[in-house]
């Protein structure tokens, strides 16, 4: 299992995701509180909604230290949340599973969500990246939702061969 609220670079809180259509790996952070001392250096700075009483005033902060600004929503959260703040945003995370902790199940509403956020996002350039019990046999069916960026965390460190598993990832993703 993986230790709460941390992962190796290039899984959950530490980068960007194992899938990208790009297949860059800029760092990321996911924060869930404002601490500005963890922004430098980051390309994006993603916050959780319920953490933040002045949403649009925080991403317009983030953006102003040179960071792309991103905000994850929670399973129970919905994506009107967001409706305000839609043109402060480059990125939403949508959280397939309860944050915490590595291996936990893909909760289904993810998809539904996925979908709400492509529509309500519409022709802006913001990526919706899905986080939480991302495999292989969900990767084309998140694409096919809306989802630009797959992170996948104990899909690939649990498997015997990570190498293969993201390959196996990145095809389901674009097939």
């Amino acid at each position: 299992m993986t230790p709460r609220n941390c992962g190796p670079h290039g899984v959950a809180w530490g980068g960007e995701g194992v899938v990208r259509k790009d297949r860059r790996s800029p760092y990321r952070s996911d924060l869930r509180s404002p601490d500005w001392l963890k922004v430098k250096h980051r390309q994006t700075v993603t916050v959780h909604v319920e953490a933040c009483p002045h949403l649009q005033r925080t991403l317009a902060h983030i953006r102003e230290l040179g960071a792309r600004a991103g905000v994850a929503l929670n399973p129970s959260t919905p994506p009107s949340a967001l409706e305000y703040v839609l043109d402060d945003l480059d990125l939403v995370l949508v959280m397939s599973v309860n944050p915490g902790f590595g291996g936990q199940s893909f909760i289904p509403s993810a998809h539904r969500k996925v979908r709400e956020l492509k529509t309500l996002v519409g022709a802006r350039t913001i990526d919706i990246s899905v986080d939480g019990g991302v495999k292989a046999d969900l990767a084309r069916s998140l694409a096919q939702d809306g989802a630009s960026i797959l992170v996948a965390g104990s899909a690939v460190f649990g498997a015997a061969d990570p190498a293969a598993a993201v390959r196996a990832i990145r095809a389901a993703a674009t097939a």
